[in-house]
């Protein structure tokens, strides 16, 4: 390089000193009336210092077109204490002003304007005047849009969020630190929950980014995913950083979303008309993600309070039948033992009704087969005795009419000889043949004498069978029909032994699976205060000495306050 272009440097302090004189000696007892937007403001009563920035938009575009930064104290700090009390307007961002301002520099904070003076007939911004202007249009251009009292009512309000927050649509820019802290937040819960967290990217700064802002919530949409909610984060910054959320169509789109919005895009001292619109608005990422823990853990207390309720019903139930069941088993051991009592009663006495009609059957018995014993040795002497008296008569008669009839053919024969003069040859003849024939009808007697023994002693031979097999036939039909009796009365017995046995097992398992020890094993424990179990908080007073009793160890603890648990709030 050559030496007439030699390079003579100068130190940052050098510059920024020149700059500081040359400021002074411009502005030295120069004020200045300047209309502007306050934005960022921060106020520290300790010193009593106010640090903020005065910026300028276009009006056509709303694009910030000026900005510096603004501080007041001592007497400054004192003018807008002033003007707070002069207007009922805290001064604090979003607020147009009149200020009369001192520029100053300094060679490591820059410039800046120190406010000498404000202007009390400035109580709003710009800023807040296009605020109340996009609420304005807002109510007037949207049904589901309405404000009520200082607060608004929006469709996306309406929504009830789920039991259980899991399915989330993140909306944030691709670099936002905010983010990272909402996923943080939620993977390391300390109850352990699991969350499905899927990211839809935007630039979330800036005004003239609100269609890409719009283009993501409807991509949300199209999905088909069913969102539990859509959380919107941007993380901290100026005030005028925030203007895409106050934007008339993304405040109206979140207003109209169908999925419960959740908004984490400012910090404590920066609310946009997004967070107005939105389901449920918090301050800060983390504070979204807490806000989603505390609601899934809320929920989880509820179910377990409920649970808690059911084990102590429970407790209550079953100390409370336990005399009951008790009892009842005592009564169905009772009742088995008067029905089983009862049966046997009935089967003594049938038994014995049994043995004595047996005794009396076979009395009978006996005095048939003995009157039946006289009869078999008396009848057929009696029969062989008629017989020989009716053969004994019949050959009489046989041979009386044989004389009979011999003297008479012997007569007739005479007075025939001697009348008629017959030969003796013929008489001869005619007597053979009636030999004959009286000896053909001895036989047929004797036959048929025969046949009439023969069919008597068939007849007394059945009658012998009958009295013999009859008493065995009766006597085993009325044992057979006993032994039905007693089968039908042991089965009977048997079935309602089996049905009572069969209740009670059914009620002692139900006794063993609400037992306090098993119970005790889920998790749950047991109040006592003295030797009364506590299930009526009521009962509990702040001082009191209680044992809580757990699976392994029982805690004495002495109450120093009580508290409502949340679901009974919303009963």
């Amino acid at each position: 390089m050559s030496n007439t272009h030699q390079i003579n440097p100068i130190r940052l302090s050098q510059l920024t000193g020149d700059i500081a004189r040359t400021m002074e000696d411009a502005f030295r007892d120069m004020r200045f009336w300047v209309i502007a937007d306050v934005t960022n403001h921060t106020f520290r009563p300790d010193k009593g210092y106010h640090n903020f920035e005065l910026v300028e938009k276009d009006t056509a575009s709303s694009v910030v077109i000026a900005k510096i930064a603004g501080k007041a104290w001592g007497n400054g700090s004192q003018k807008i204490a002033a003007f707070e009390q002069a207007t009922g307007q805290r001064f604090t961002s979003n607020i147009h002003v009149l200020v009369n301002i001192a520029v100053e520099y300094h060679p490591v904070y820059g410039m800046s304007a120190s406010v000498l003076e404000i202007d009390s007939s400035f109580t709003l911004g710009q800023l807040e005047q296009q605020r109340a202007a996009t609420l304005e249009r807002l109510i007037a251009q949207n049904t589901f849009i309405r404000k009520v009292g200082d607060e608004y009512h929006t469709a996306n309000k309406e929504l009830h969020l789920n039991h259980v927050i899991q399915r989330i649509a993140l909306l944030s820019s691709s670099i936002s630190a905010g983010a990272e802290d909402f996923r943080h937040t939620l993977e390391n819960n300390v109850y352990g929950y699991r969350y499905r967290v899927d990211d839809y990217f935007a630039s979330v700064q800036g005004d003239q980014n609100a269609g890409k802002l719009i283009d993501q919530l409807i991509e949300i949409y199209n999905s088909g995913t069913p969102y539990d909610v859509v959380v919107i984060l941007r993380g901290g910054g100026a005030q005028t950083d925030f203007l895409i959320f106050d934007n008339y169509r993304v405040a109206r789109a979140v207003a109209k979303f169908p999925i419960p919005v959740i908004t984490g895009i400012g910090h404590q001292k920066n609310q946009s008309i997004t967070d107005l619109m939105a389901h449920t608005q918090t301050k800060t990422p983390t504070r979204a993600a807490e806000l989603i823990i505390a609601h899934n853990r809320n929920f989880e207390e509820l179910l377990s309070g409920f649970q808690k309720r059911i084990i102590i019903k429970a407790q209550q139930r079953i100390a409370a039948g336990s005399n009951t069941i008790a009892s009842l088993r005592s009564e169905v051991i009772n009742y088995t033992q008067r029905i089983l009592s009862e049966r046997k009663q009935d089967m003594t006495g049938s038994r014995h009704a049994l043995v004595s009609l047996q005794r009396q059957y076979f009395a009978d018995i006996k005095e048939k087969l003995s009157a039946n014993s006289v009869l078999l040795l008396t009848r057929p002497k009696l029969l062989l005795t008629n017989v020989e008296n009716e053969l004994t008569i019949l050959k009489k008669e046989i041979s009386r009419s044989s004389n009979d009839f011999l003297n008479t053919k012997k007569i007739s024969l005479n007075q025939n000889s001697i009348a008629n003069g017959l030969s003796l040859n013929v008489l001869v003849n005619r007597l053979t043949q009636l030999r004959d024939t009286l000896r053909q009808n001895s036989q047929r007697l004797a036959r048929n004498t025969d046949k009439v023994l023969t069919n008597k002693e068939k007849e007394l031979i059945d009658l012998s069978i009958e009295l013999r097999s009859g008493p065995r036939i009766s006597l085993n039909n009325h044992r057979n029909a006993l032994a039905d009796k007693l089968r039908i009365l042991e089965t009977a017995a048997y079935r309602q032994l089996a049905n009572h046995k069969g209740n009670l097992e059914s009620q002692s398992l139900a006794v063993r699976v609400m037992a306090p020890e098993n119970i005790l094993r889920k998790g749950y424990a047991v109040l006592k205060k003295g030797d009364e179990i506590i299930s009526d908080p009521a009962k509990i007073l702040a001082g009191d000495t209680i044992e809580i009793i757990m699976k392994e160890e029982t805690i004495t603890s002495i109450v120093e306050y009580k508290k409502n648990n949340e679901w009974n709030k919303t009963k």
